[in-house]
């Protein structure tokens, strides 16, 4: 009797481990917070950053990896090169924020656009995959557009092309 105890406290622990590695690959950094923050209605479910003054993404707080590669990029601080250049314009800052460039958002004035908030100033992860309240909320995989990767048959205005294109940083066009 006492072995086949052993047997079914071994099958648990080992149901244990395989379900709990199951669900995510990565680390849960927010656990004390909230994991995101009501966007206003005129962001059109786009949550843009979860603590702008370190620029953590609201997508960070789960997709922690993504998050430290996207610190990594350009993207990271685009609205910042763009006020560092002088020239900023009202026609720059789509490109410098989350709005409706570069993903399959059919509305135009939405995200930063719309809000003029600062939570969604510079490229993050939704300006690719789109809004992410729905993800957040109910969270599956396969929810979230999947990355953008530079199409040689896409037309000029897909995608990454919306905003790398004519003179700025045109890698569309070559």
């Amino acid at each position: 009797m006492p072995r086949l105890r052993w047997t079914y406290r071994w099958f648990a622990m080992a149901m244990l481990v395989v379900g709990t590695s199951a669900c995510v690959d990565e680390e849960i950094v927010y656990r004390d917070a909230p994991p995101f923050t009501n966007p206003p209605q005129a962001a059109a479910n786009f949550l843009g950053y979860h603590d702008e003054t370190v620029d953590k993404t609201t997508c960070g707080n789960c997709h922690v990896t993504q998050q430290a590669k996207w610190e990594q990029t350009g993207h990271s601080g685009a609205w910042e090169t763009l006020q560092a250049t002088g020239r900023s314009q009202a026609t720059c800052e789509p490109c410098h924020s989350i709005s409706a460039k570069g993903n399959a958002v059919t509305a135009t004035n939405v995200g930063y656009t719309s809000t003029h908030d600062s939570r969604y100033q510079d490229v993050q992860c939704e300006s690719c995959h789109g809004p992410g309240l729905d993800h957040v909320t109910a969270p599956a995989r396969g929810q979230m557009l999947p990355s953008v990767h530079v199409d040689t048959g896409a037309t000029i205005t897909d995608g990454c092309a919306e905003c790398h294109s004519g003179s700025a940083h045109p890698f569309a066009n070559e």
